[in-house]
């Protein structure tokens, strides 16, 4: 037999886990939906990544004010440039693979924890 003060506590217990679990649903799903605009909508969004500084040896003011950088050729700094660039794409599009996976995971884990407590929350109240 259950007192009134167990079932109250079981209540907010389960209504607090349905709570959590809903926001781990929530802001996830924002998450994807900011991803998938960015990446398909808005692709100017993320080229933050590729505006990026000279490398130090290319840079003419670096070089100025620090004696021990040796000066590259216009050719070795294009190509310098050109990786930097080339890596700055192949993070942006780690980062982007990251953080689906963990939204992707994200959802896998609370949508059934949302609805088990959900169910049995709204069951223990009939």
């Amino acid at each position: 037999m259950q007192t009134p003060t167990k079932k109250l506590i079981r209540s907010i217990y389960l209504y607090l886990v349905s709570f959590v679990a809903l926001m781990m649903i929530v802001i996830p799903t924002g998450q994807l939906i900011n991803l998938i605009l960015k990446t398909y909508i808005f692709t100017q969004a993320q080229d933050y990544y590729l505006d990026m500084s000279k490398p130090m040896s290319c840079d003419s003011q670096t070089i100025m004010f620090n004696k021990d950088i040796k000066p590259l050729t216009a050719e070795e700094c294009a190509k310098l440039e050109k990786q930097q660039k080339q890596q700055a794409e192949e993070r942006k599009i780690s980062d982007r693979d990251r953080d689906f996976a963990e939204n992707i995971s994200f959802l896998v884990v609370s949508v059934p924890l949302f609805i088990i407590h959900w169910m049995y929350a709204r069951k223990k109240e009939e």
